[in-house]
Order: C-alpha cells, then structure tokens, then sequence
C-alpha cells in the first residue's frame, strides 16, 4: 500500500484487497488518503476487506428493505421475528430518515436519505442532519424524535456491516463510540398518585380496577403485566411477582413483592386456572391489546378519577379548594374536597333521602347520576372521597411505575428495594430519576431519630439542660 501526491494536487491510495485486487481510491487531502490507507490495512489484517464500490451501489433504502426482512423474520430478543406493533414502530422511523418533506407551499422541509448510497453516509453529516431534523408541522423536532431517528439510523447501518455491505458503521468514531444524540429532558414533575388517588383510580377502572391496582404497587410496565402468567405469582406469606428476563425491558429478571391485600384479591380473582393462562386476559382470554384498554379502558378511568372533585363540587353546586401542582414546568390547579362540599353533600343527601356520610357513597353518585345523565358519573360509582381528598393530573399507565416506586419510599423502602421494584439495571439510575423523592424524606430521617432518641434515657439526659 501507499500514498502519493497526484499533479493535480489530489491524494491517491495504492492497496491490494484480501483476494490480491488492486485499488486506487484518490482524496482531497493527505490526511483523507492516509487515514483511509490505514483503515484498509486493518481490515486486510482482520479479514474483515469490504470493497467501497459494494457501498457506493447499495442506496439506504435497500438497505432498509433489507433490514425490514431480517426484523420481521428474525428480529426481537427471541430472534423469531418483532411483533406487528413494533415493526409498525420501525416503519414510521424508517419514513423520518428515507423521506424527503415539503410544507403546505411546496417548500422542501426536510432531504431523506432515500437515494443515498452507503458509501456516502458519514457520522459528520448523519450528526447535522439530526441535529436540523424538522417535525412535520415545521417546527424544529422533539429531543425525543431525534434521539429515536438517531438510535434507527445507527442500528440500520450496524446491520449493514454485520451483512458485509460496508466494512463498519460510519456512525462509529474510532473508539467505537455511536454517535450521540441530544437527549429529551425528563419532566420535572411525574404523574406520582397517593394510595387513595391510586384506589380511586382503580374503582373508576371497573373489571379492570385489579390491574391498575396492581400496576400501582409493583410498578411492574405494560408489556410486564400484560403478559403476565399465573406461574409468576407466588402466594402466602410472602407473596410476589417474577418477572422474567425475556419481557424486562432492561434483559434483567426480577422479584417484586406484592402487598398481601392484593395478592389476597388476585388469588381470588384467579380462582382455578392454569399455570400457563393469563392473569390478566381480555374478555376473549387473550392478552390485552394496549391500544385498545387504553382507549376504551385506562383513559376514561383516568379522565374521570382525575377530576372527581371538581365534578363533585359541579355537580353539588359547591366551592372547591384548589392546590397548585406543576407538570413540565407548567403550573396547574386541581381541586381538592373542600367544608363547603362536606355541607352541600350532606344537604343533597338529605334531600335525596339517602343517610349522611363523611364520605361519598354509591348511592351519592348514582343519584347524582340519575340527576345528570352523566356517563362519568356512572364510572365514579364505586369512589369514595371525602374531606381533604384532592384530583390529579392526566395518568399515563406509565405513571403507575411513578406511582408504586413513590408508594415503596413513603413506606421506607431503601434506594436497592425501590430498584427492585422499578426494574431498574443499577441503583444509580433510580437515583436519578427519583432522587427528589428520596430528597423529600431526608428531615423524615431525623424525625426516625428523635423517635429512637425517645427510648433511651442516657442519650436524652445528655442533651437536657444541665
């Protein structure tokens, strides 16, 4: 091999590929040449020689097709293909990389890679794209849209060199690094429900209301308790949940205990079925489809659970109290149950007939229903609310994972139980994300020991007054 100075300025590399061919690539500068002569060495030495020109005649979008056979056929951790949602998932990604985008007056908003062959993708230029990467409206992309268009393109050009088709990934860096991509910022507030707002959300989700109970103190994620199997359960005195490794979302399996009043409920509701059937099934006995319990199941429990107090305070014609909440760095107000929705209650109570109660009844809501018409209504039957009790923001089912790591460190949960239970694959990334909730409860470890201080005598006469 080697490099020379052409007379019209530009750099040739002389090199002999693995079956003795000779090739004579030519750069703009010496640097180019010498760095792609020492990355051909290499590749000859570790019999790893792809030929460039097999790059130059392959476009990304047959790199696509191909790529779109093997996640089909042979894709996911089981290697038997990715299921129809998830390639579903890959199709849209693989549309915000191929496509070129225009807005409403023709004007271009975004140049796809479609036609682009492989040998000209490089990490410099991937790294602008994305970085410049429009939403489809116009406006600049999420960090989130860029960070998943950024981790497809990677994984794209990752199998083209696992088939042969270009040496390694242009989107390496020499150490082997991917190329980096900007990262979403978490919200500063998560949707994190107390126990009565969880049951109150649970009672709004009717047959369903195990489940999110459920979900709300395991903190188990959705493709965790949807394919859940009655041979995961262990009852007794110390009932819990195993999660296996091929549906962790971190490849990790785990343990997670479960309160022995759910376990008591989920027993019960088990009854005598199979170790192989669904603990959760649809009305068909097959795994719930996530779309379909969201949008008929988990959402409207969620609109009406959420705001049960102002639709109470609505409905009694009485003032709610108001609590400030932040989402996103956005302030909100939420309704809490106020003294003056204690009297109009019980007002409407005695009206109606119905016995007076500090709390809402069955009966409350079905007369109240009756009144109205109202389909949510009909839904908050089952909620008991009383004096104190405050709404919430819109629950995401993933706020449930929020919701049972917040429910385990308000029990005391230490940082390597509450990993346990988020599923988490070090105790570091759970401090992390929650680390303003362990914050929250640094004064109550002071006030764990003034208590311990109050049993012994000794430590408390040498801090009394001499």
């Amino acid at each position: 091999m080697g490099v020379k100075k052409l007379p019209n300025g530009r750099w040739e590399v002389s090199y002999r590929d693995g079956s003795n061919k000779r090739h004579r690539p030519r750069f703009d500068t010496k640097a180019e040449a010498e760095h792609f002569e020492a990355e051909q060495k290499r590749a000859v030495r570790r019999g790893t020689y792809v030929d460039p020109k097999l790059a130059r005649g392959v476009t990304v979008r047959q790199l696509w097709d191909k790529y779109r056979d093997h996640l089909e056929l042979h894709g996911g951790r089981a290697g038997t293909g990715l299921e129809p949602k998830t390639l579903t998932d890959y199709d849209y990604w693989a549309e915000m990389v191929l496509d070129d985008w225009s807005d409403g007056a023709g004007r271009p908003l975004k140049i796809g890679w479609e036609h682009t062959p492989l040998a000209n993708v490089s990490r410099q230029g991937v790294a602008e794209w994305v970085g410049a990467l429009p939403a489809k409206t116009g406006g600049p992309a999420s960090a989130h849209a860029k960070q998943r268009v950024s981790t497809f393109f990677q994984r794209m050009m990752a199998f083209a060199a696992s088939e042969g088709l270009i040496e390694r990934s242009p989107l390496l860096d020499n150490a082997g690094r991917p190329l980096p991509a900007p990262r979403p910022e978490r919200a500063k507030t998560q949707v994190r429900l107390t126990m009565p707002q969880l049951a109150r959300l649970a009672s709004a989700a009717g047959d369903h209301g195990l489940l999110v109970m459920f979900a709300g103190v395991t903190g188990l994620r959705w493709g965790e308790v949807s394919t859940l199997r009655v041979r995961h359960l262990e009852f007794g005195e110390r009932p819990s949940v195993f999660v296996e490794r091929d549906v962790s979302k971190t490849d990790v399996e785990r343990e997670v205990p479960i309160p022995r009043s759910v376990a008591r409920a989920l027993q019960e509701a088990i009854g005598d079925r199979g170790p192989e059937e669904v603990v959760f099934p649809s009305r068909q006995g097959r795994v719930l489809d996530e779309k379909n319990f969201g949008a008929r199941h988990y959402r409207p429990a969620g609109e009406a659970a959420r705001a049960a107090v102002a639709t109470l305070a609505e409905r009694l014609k009485a003032k709610p109290d108001y609590r400030r909440v932040q989402r996103d760095g956005r302030a909100e107000r939420v309704a809490v149950f106020s003294d003056a929705m204690l009297r109009a209650m019980h007002e409407w109570q005695e009206a109606v007939g119905l016995d007076k109660a500090s709390v809402t009844t069955p009966g409350l809501w079905r007369s109240l229903s009756d009144a109205a018409s109202d389909p949510v209504l009909k839904r908050l039957e089952r909620v008991e609310m009383g004096l104190g009790d405050v709404d919430f923001l819109r629950p995401t089912f993933h706020n449930l994972r929020h919701t049972a790591v917040s429910l385990a460190i308000e029990a005391g949960g230490n940082v390597k139980a509450v990993q346990r239970i988020a599923g988490h694959k070090s105790a570091a990334v759970t401090l992390d994300v929650y680390a303003d909730l362990f914050e929250d409860h640094i004064h109550d470890v002071a006030a764990h020991l003034d208590d311990a201080l109050a049993l012994v005598p000794q430590a408390l006469a040498l801090l009394s007054p001499q």
